[in-house]
């Protein structure tokens, strides 16, 4: 990940086999935010940015078993930005609302 202030790039510790990534405004700070699928730990990683600083961080959800991808979107019309989660070996999608 780039940080536009520093000019180096940034190395971010999240879950076991991260396998997909999506970015969106997880905090409403008009900063954007990550989320990965991390097969290998059954959880997703939600690196949050810090104020645009380029540091970052991370808070970590269970999932189902072996999660493939994830998708942003408001999922309970609250205005905020939820994930769905595509979990591969339980045949199922797992909706983490937001609580920011």
């Amino acid at each position: 990940m780039q940080d536009d202030t520093a000019g180096d790039n940034r190395a971010l510790t999240i879950g076991s086999n991260p396998i997909a990534v999506a970015a969106g405004d997880m905090d409403l700070d008009s900063h954007l935010d990550l989320v990965t699928a991390n097969r290998g730990s059954a959880t997703i990683s939600v690196p949050i940015n810090l104020a645009g600083t380029g540091f970052f961080t991370v808070d970590t959800q269970d999932t189902g078993n072996a999660p493939m991808d994830v998708v942003l979107g408001d999922y309970n019309a609250d205005g905020k930005m939820d994930v769905a989660v595509a979990n591969f070996k339980d045949n199922t999608v797992s909706i983490i609302l937001n609580a920011q």
